[in-house]
């Protein structure tokens, strides 16, 4: 295939349209077990989504697909126009292959994705297959949209030559990406998004018919001919490094290793791995959910500095730009999502990432003792809230880890400062918080109090050890004082709900300090409600009337019993209002009234525009372990059957499910992942945990300390 074009040096139409990142759901994530290898790749709807590089809180492209066309002037962008199918090469062992096909019956693409473990380089062994005429009729192009270290705009574009062969780069600041292939390229070019990227040129006419060397500061694009006369299988490096050298140089030397060799090597250390952790495996349903969630919540672990993401994802994705990143990219820390995926791993029996976390959180934890609401992996916060769920998770993280023997006296005395410090600010900041675990509104919050209680007196036991004994007295005093004022805070009687649901009350989600009796903290109370007035936003429920799933952490964090009452009553609530049945199963919101999410006819969220918050499955496996506490093992057992059946054909378990009738133009199918994110780790972790409480017969993560003193007695 030879063609005649006319290059200029300069691309047009800068900088652009504007930036956009992937859609959230994820079918795959993937990298090397190595900590030499600093990348990271996302599949989304059978194409390469965002790449990680050289953390995994920078993002570094939106996509890179296939773009097709014909002599009789066909055209398919392999993200819009084909099907798709993506599986894992072993349950756990995540490498992956995709499986894109046209929707014309014109073409199939057969990829498998990996990462070389001694190089930052993606490869994409790749085999173009035509299903209607003659390979020699069709092009193949590889399209990729560059958002180098975490930002669409600002980047810029090349060809340049390296080595003997022909490279497209892209760079912002001193990060950089090289893009080549085992096939020289036919012909290349680069661009600007939309405007001179080649692809309306490949529409027209078929081929580029006008190439570009070079795309100043915008959203670009790069593309690339395959030259199909050299092989319908060919391998696509995306190289990473500190400067455009660099770039190339991994790239070039991962097309350098014969790909089955990267592939075997990939995939020996994945299983050396996944041989070491507990075997708590029992496939459902054809596939091991238990080896794919502890592969994948350590696939979102970072390496050159210990920590883990939310999920490596954007919200929505598709309609955010750089501007929208305040509204919440997961590649970010949450320490309550670091802290669940530290206990799922280690119900798992991965002591090492445990203590690789742990440490993590001394190292981040701020100086008067609490986390920040979520930051970025060096520790410098993104969103300055404070949930004080938050700050009392890591000391039973650690508690957990005393008990599981993960932590010798020598390490314990060393974490001590840490647990010292997180407890004195629980101490005088709680227990009401400014944030509840939604990180929506502040005051009397069920979860947060049933985290802050068991914390402080997991502190004084350290403190006893620590022979801090007046310490430790406080301590417990205080904890013994909050959990006999739990009811006052949060429990709700005789409201207009209470009388429809047929019960004298509930937990409610959230009461700010001036509607409980007595107040908290006398004349110096604050209100902590939906805003500093105290009155509800427009189109909000009576805070008192509003019911969440939160309760049931009273009962799992062994602050009342599963028959209490009060409990029943609230649990009797939360079935009535925030249970959803699919056929799939059952599933819960979060709370009544809830607006993260979708609107019903299937547009995206947004904080100016709310939607309606849909059902959550990481909420099925807090529920599996409340009825485990109640001694309904084979119920808990079914629970957690459903949970699989919530997760993807790839076994992904997502944020938040769709509850509605299908939108199939938005790609929203009941009982299917919503367009927030997928995976959550946080999920992951539940599942893993409860997979852990179930084998036992207990809870894994349940603190002894709370159940000793307020329930066995």
């Amino acid at each position: 295939m030879t063609k005649e074009s006319w290059t200029i040096h300069e691309a047009p139409g800068a900088p652009g349209g504007p930036p956009r990142w992937a859609h959230g759901m994820k079918t795959a994530a993937g990298t090397s077990r190595s900590d030499t290898s600093l990348v990271w790749f996302t599949i989304g709807r059978g194409v390469l989504n965002e790449l990680y590089y050289p953390r995994i809180d920078s993002p570094c492209i939106r996509d890179a697909c296939f773009v097709v066309t014909a002599t009789d002037g066909f055209f398919s962008d392999e993200r819009t126009d084909t099907n798709y199918t993506v599986t894992w090469l072993e349950d756990g062992i995540p490498a992956f292959r995709a499986v894109t096909t046209c929707r014309s019956g014109r073409y199939r693409v057969e990829k498998t994705v990996v990462t070389d473990d001694r190089l930052n380089s993606v490869l994409q062994q790749s085999k173009f297959v035509a299903l209607s005429g003659d390979i020699s009729d069709y092009r193949v192009f590889v399209y990729v949209n560059p958002h180098v270290f975490g930002r669409g705009l600002g980047n810029t574009a090349w060809v340049e030559g390296f080595k003997g062969k022909r490279v497209l780069f892209a760079s912002r600041g001193d990060t950089a990406m090289a893009v080549l292939a085992t096939h020289d390229f036919l012909e290349t070019s680069v661009g600007f998004l939309g405007k001179s990227d080649g692809l309306s040129d490949l529409r027209q006419h078929g081929r580029l018919t006008d190439t570009y060397l070079h795309a100043e500061d915008g959203n670009v694009a790069l593309i690339g001919e395959i030259d199909l006369d050299a092989g319908a299988e060919f391998t696509v490096a995306y190289g990473f490094g500190l400067g455009p050298p660099e770039a190339a140089h991994h790239a070039c030397g991962a097309l350098q290793t014969d790909f089955e060799e990267i592939k075997e090597r990939y995939v020996k250390r994945w299983k050396e791995w996944q041989h070491s952790l507990r075997p708590l495996s029992n496939a459902v349903g054809g596939r091991d959910l238990y080896r794919i969630s502890a592969a994948t919540m350590r696939v979102h672990a970072n390496k050159s500095t210990p920590g883990a993401v939310a999920s490596l994802a954007v919200p929505w994705g598709e309609h955010r730009g750089d501007e929208d990143l305040l509204e919440g990219a997961y590649h970010l820390v949450w320490p309550r999502d670091l802290v669940n995926h530290a206990t799922g791993l280690l119900a798992a029996g991965d002591v090492e990432h445990a203590q690789d976390i742990i440490g993590y959180l001394r190292n981040t934890q701020e100086d008067d003792g609490h986390w920040p609401q979520n930051m970025w992996l060096a520790g410098s916060a993104f969103w300055d809230g404070v949930q004080l769920d938050q700050t009392a998770q890591p000391i039973l993280l650690a508690d957990l880890m005393v008990r599981e023997r993960a932590l010798s006296s020598l390490q314990q005395k060393r974490f001590w400062p840490m647990v010292l410090k997180a407890a004195q600010f629980l101490t005088q900041y709680g227990p009401a918080t400014e944030l509840d675990r939604w990180e929506e509104k502040g005051g009397y919050n069920a979860y947060t109090i049933s985290t802050v209680i068991p914390a402080l007196l997991a502190a004084s036991e350290w403190a006893d050890r620590m022979g801090e004994s007046p310490l430790a007295i406080g301590l417990r005093e205080l904890a013994d004082s909050w959990n006999e004022r739990i009811e006052g805070w949060t429990y709700v009687r005789g409201t207009s709900l209470a009388t429809r649901l047929g019960v004298d009350g509930y937990y409610a989600r959230i009461l700010s300090e001036d509607r409980v009796f007595p107040p908290a903290r006398g004349d110096n109370a604050v209100k902590l409600a939906a805003n500093e007035s105290g009155e509800n936003q427009e189109g909000e429920l009576p805070p008192e009337e509003v019911v969440a799933v939160d309760a049931l952490s009273l009962v799992r964090f062994g602050l009342r019993h599963p028959d209490d009452p009060r409990i029943v009553n609230t649990v009797r609530a939360i079935d009535a209002l925030l249970l959803t049945e699919t056929e799939r199963g059952p599933v819960w919101h979060r709370y009544s009234g809830d607006r993260f999410g979708e609107h019903d006819d299937g547009r995206p969220f947004s904080t100016k525009d709310k939607g309606r918050g849909r059902a959550w499955p990481l909420l099925i496996g807090e529920r599996a372990h409340y009825e485990l506490l109640r001694g309904d093992v084979e119920r808990a057992t079914e629970l957690c059957r459903v949970m699989t059946q919530y997760a993807t054909d790839t076994g992904l378990i997502p944020e938040q499910v769709w509850d509605a009738n299908d939108v199939p133009k938005r790609y929203l199918c009941r009982g299917q992942p919503t367009g927030s994110v997928c995976p959550l780790l946080w999920a992951h972790g539940e599942y893993v945990k409860l997979r852990r409480s179930i084998r036992d017969g207990r809870v894994f993560d349940a603190p002894p300390q709370t159940f000793k003193r307020y329930l066995a007695g």
